[in-house]
Order: C-alpha cells, then sequence, then structure tokens
C-alpha cells in the first residue's frame, strides 16, 4: 500500500540534504530521523528533502511525479522502447491491467519475489506454478497489445 510504502521511504538511510546550496551528509540518519530534528544543527525537514529521498530510493517501481518502472538500465533502442510500450500497454489500459491481474494478482509478495529472484536462470519452457514461462510472458505481450491498440498505438513496423 502507499502507506506502507511511505513508512519503508521513511526508515531509508539518507544520502544528503540540502542546505544553503550544499550537500550535507546524512549517511547515519533516516528521513525520519530528520523528521524528529536529528541531527540538531540540520534545519528541519523540508518537502524538497522527501522527495530527494524519493529520488534516491532504488527500487524496480519508483513513485515520483509519475510512477517510474525500472527493470532496463540500457539496451538497444529497440529494446528500450519495446519494454517503455510494454508498460504502456499495460499500465494505460484498464482492460489490459485486469488481464495482468489475473495472471499475477493472488500471488503474495513472497511469490512475486521468488519469481524475481529466479528469472535470470529460468528458461522459457519452465514452469512457474503450472504455466510455463513462455505462455506467461505471451499473456502479458498479448494484453499490452491489445491495451496499446485499443489506445490506437500502433507499432510503425
Amino acid at each position: 500500500s502507499f502507506e506502507r510504502y511511505v513508512r519503508w521511504v521513511m526508515r531509508v538511510p539518507l544520502y544528503s540534504v540540502v542546505r544553503g546550496g550544499h550537500h550535507v551528509d546524512m549517511t547515519r540518519y533516516t528521513f525520519a530521523d530528520l523528521l524528529a530534528g536529528r541531527p540538531a544543527d540540520v534545519s528541519p525537514a523540508t518537502v524538497d528533502d522527501f522527495e530527494l529521498q524519493l529520488n534516491a530510493v532504488s527500487t524496480e517501481a519508483r513513485l515520483k511525479s509519475v510512477l517510474e518502472m525500472r527493470g532496463a538500465d540500457s539496451g538497444s533502442t529497440e529494446m528500450v522502447t519495446a519494454l517503455a510500450a510494454l508498460w504502456c500497454g499495460l499500465l494505460y489500459d484498464d482492460d489490459a491491467l485486469e488481464s495482468a491481474w489475473e495472471h499475477f494478482g493472488s500471488w503474495s509478495a513472497h511469490d512475486r519475489a521468488s519469481l524475481y529472484a529466479r528469472t535470470p536462470a529460468l528458461s522459457m519452457g519452465d514452469l512457474v506454478g503450472e504455466t510455463s514461462v513462455r505462455a506467461r510472458l505471451e499473456a502479458l505481450l498479448d494484453s499490452s497489445a491489445a491495451g496499446l491498440a485499443r489506445r490506437a498505438v500502433r507499432h510503425p513496423g
């Protein structure tokens, strides 16, 4: 939930805060510490401090002024744009999102974390639950493609 995410962000160590145009080392403190007035020689927390903290956490999805979906830090132009199209098709279409939820929504956080950790070693034929990796990926791609089609976004090829 959003509340759990914020509580977690509050406990992640800070890198720095900006005071007087200079970064102040805060690596021994969390944002919760800053809100509580620690260290005493740093002025109170600001919204800008929290935005800096949100930018500093490195998760696969980050809440900023937009929902930032990570997962591919580099790659060919084709792969980077394909990943953006995949997320656009899934996240900006209610039916596509519902379809994805049907495939993965009943999974526990442990199930998702386990799949994430095992993914580099899986082959397309390996089973995840009772369904192959290939079948699950094809279902996601189909959902995304349908979402893009409903948004009238067409592949140029």
